[in-house]
């Protein structure tokens, strides 16, 4: 198969039809995801679930049951494959980022959908309870007094002892925070507001969003140690964009917006802003998904519109629809980039471009869907929306003709489920979630 491929921009003619037409994409899609995958035991990869969250939006629009038996089908195949191959609910070993991948997206949304569902909350219980010591039998992964972990590598079987904490621990607060929400347990909470504050401290005070907990020339020997080994897609570089990238792959300012919400405590909204803040000149990358998420998101929460002027400079101008008329969108699949700066990067991406109506090959050059659709819910311009819907329609029509699923590694950026909602270093901000997540999306459909 040819590493390029193109396919003409689909014609949208509102806002409504576009999304319809989306919807419309995915239900096609799902039905031979449904046929693909029904049948197929689970492999025991750790993020082999997350695929399935790219119909996430699609059935709280739609209420499609398709996804719920597939969702379902796939996370009895894990229950059953567990009981074999690991220990007391969780993987034998396991580092910190991979590890917790299955429990804080697939079977988090599982829960959030079916909140009474016993195997799924289950299996979250099963891991969850590991955190804080709260099984006897198996050894403790966390220093209470020290308020830190004592590894990178925390598993039912092995646990490390090197005593470095990294961004990718707090993916266990995600997991922690979602234990609370279903079995309202305040040592979940108790210790989520612990372990979150001592991060949160950590990047309000220093000048520079860290990376690790603790300073010193062990962390950051131990840090390099773990970007040679399970951190390959982390960014090399220090410097601070870079740093907040590594943030922003792990959730933590989605993390500490829930932090403050249910403490109240400033130290959160402070931290949020500082991982969210700086981040507003990346808004015209075109790779940049998460950033547009992440404003939408701080706008909400924090009611602060201050930043809009820049944010919409940023952007730039509303994009004529005329210039995407018999216009083609395309694809190529056999790069490996290098040296990648910024936000929702990685080197396997795909490159984008676009060939013109006169036959034209140029870069693909305009910024993201999610800030594409910041701009349509800051100004309310429905050109913002629909060019952002014509773009993501045709990423997914030939993310469909190339890459598979996305099963069989769901950090991937050549998956279908990597244009739905994002790859490994996006936290769930794709081209289609970007969409159908956003708050005017959801005040058309209701």
């Amino acid at each position: 198969m040819s590493s390029r491929q193109s396919v003409s921009l689909p014609v949208i003619y509102s806002v409504d039809n576009g999304i319809l037409t989306l919807l419309d994409e995915l239900a096609d899609w799902l039905g031979e995801a449904a046929t693909n995958h029904s049948n197929v035991p689970w492999q025991g990869r750790h993020d082999e679930g997350t695929f399935l969250t790219s119909w996430k939006d699609y059935y709280r629009i739609t209420k499609d049951p398709r996804v719920i038996r597939l969702a379902k089908n796939l996370r009895d195949s894990f229950v059953e494959w567990a009981r074999s191959n690991m220990l007391h609910g969780y993987h034998k070993r396991a580092d910190v980022h991979h590890g917790t991948e299955h429990y804080v997206i697939f079977l988090n949304w599982l829960s959030e959908i079916e909140q009474k569902d016993k195997l799924t909350n289950d299996a979250i219980i099963d891991a969850a309870h590991h955190i804080g010591n709260w099984v006897d039998e198996i050894s403790c992964w966390y220093d209470w007094d020290g308020k830190r972990f004592v590894s990178v590598r925390l598993g039912t079987e092995y646990t490390g002892d090197e005593g470095l904490n990294i961004v990718d621990h707090l993916r266990f607060v995600h997991l922690a925070l979602i234990a609370y929400r279903i079995f309202r347990e305040d040592q979940y909470l108790d210790w989520a507001c612990q372990y979150g504050s001592e991060w949160a401290k950590t990047i309000v005070d220093s000048a520079e969003v860290p990376v690790h907990l603790d300073s010193g020339e062990k962390a950051r020997q131990d840090y390099q140690k773990a970007l040679n080994s399970f951190l390959g897609a982390a960014p090399k570089n220090f410097g601070n964009i870079a740093r907040i990238e590594c943030h922003v792959a792990s959730g933590t300012p989605q993390l500490f917006v829930k932090l403050w919400q249910h403490t109240g405590n400033e130290l959160f909204s402070q931290a949020t802003k500082k991982l969210i803040l700086p981040l507003r000149y990346e808004l015209s990358d075109p790779y940049a998904n998460p950033v547009g998420v992440l404003f939408s998101l701080y706008r909400r929460t924090f009611k602060d519109t201050s930043f809009d002027e820049q944010i919409l400079d940023t952007i730039g101008p509303c994009p004529k629809l005329s210039n995407l008329q018999h216009a083609k969108f395309g694809i190529q699949t056999d790069l490996e980039w290098e040296n990648l700066k910024g936000i929702g990067k990685r080197k396997d991406m795909p490159a984008w471009y676009m060939i013109d109506k006169n036959g034209k090959e140029y870069r693909y050059t305009l910024p993201s869907t999610a800030a594409l659709m910041l701009g349509y819910e800051i100004t309310g311009e429905e050109n913002y929306a629909i060019v952002a819907i014509t773009l993501a329609l045709a990423k997914l029509r030939l993310a469909r003709n190339v890459f598979p699923d996305g099963r069989k590694h769901g950090c991937s950026s050549r998956s279908i489920a990597a244009i739905c909602i994002g790859h490994g270093r996006n936290w769930g901000a794709g081209d289609v979630s970007s969409i159908l997540s956003n708050p005017q999306v959801s005040k058309i459909l209701d």
